[in-house]
């Protein structure tokens, strides 16, 4: 389905973004939103 796969997205960046020590593990905010559904996942989840 489109929105878990949204979803995987937005935890895998969100993960990178803690590898790269921009923010620590439950710091900071990561969202997107699907353009055709207007549906939107933020992490955390």
């Amino acid at each position: 389905m489109m929105l878990e796969r949204l979803r995987e997205e937005v935890c895998a960046l969100h993960m990178e973004l803690r590898a790269k020590n921009l923010v620590t593990w439950t710091s900071g905010n990561t969202s997107a939103r699907a353009t055709k559904t207007g549906r939107g996942s933020t992490k955390p989840k």
